[in-house]
């Protein structure tokens, strides 16, 4: 039986609380990087330096590569360090294409439910606007009112009973 000498050095104690996961932090570094880099192209698009836009650029593909690094699926590695290749040969127009590409299934679920309840109250207001024309409709009809609403009778000067109605 092996007993711990009390002279011995003990180890540092270490953190238990786990950092994000790879992935995630890779991740979150991508999304900074995102945001910097076309905050960069868009003042590059002024008169001032395209170099500073195109540091953002470099280190937003090493950014796609991290992601690539720490991602579990090979395929998906695969794609994010083609995607880091591309974005880093490429021009300023073909990067934002690039970087359309990687919201296209994320854009569309987070724009469907926005689309379908536009969509319904479209609906629901048309409805409610027929449905109100129609009960308007009807009420004038059963009160006998011809319909016209806006012409008046007092005003009307070529009328002999114009006095005797106003």
């Amino acid at each position: 039986m092996l007993i711990k000498s009390s002279t011995a050095a003990e180890p540092a104690p270490t953190s238990t609380e786990p950092g994000p996961p790879p992935y995630d932090a890779a991740w979150a570094t991508l999304q900074h990087r995102t945001t910097a880099y076309q905050a960069a192209d868009r003042k590059a698009a002024g008169p001032s330096s395209p170099a500073e836009a195109e540091a953002h650029a470099q280190a937003l593909a090493a950014a796609m590569r991290s992601v690539g690094d720490s991602h579990p699926d090979p395929r998906a590695k695969g794609a994010w360090h083609q995607r880091a290749e591309r974005f880093s040969r490429a021009g300023r127009r073909a990067r934002r294409g690039i970087l359309r590409e990687g919201r296209g299934p994320l854009g569309a679920l987070v724009t469907i439910p926005f689309v379908l309840v536009g969509t319904a109250l479209r609906i629901v207001g048309g409805t409610v606007s027929a449905v109100g024309n129609a009960v308007g409709g009807l009420g004038d009809g059963l009160a006998g009112a011809s319909g016209d609403r806006d012409r008046t009778r007092a005003g009307d000067a070529n009328d002999a009973y114009a006095g005797r109605y106003s």
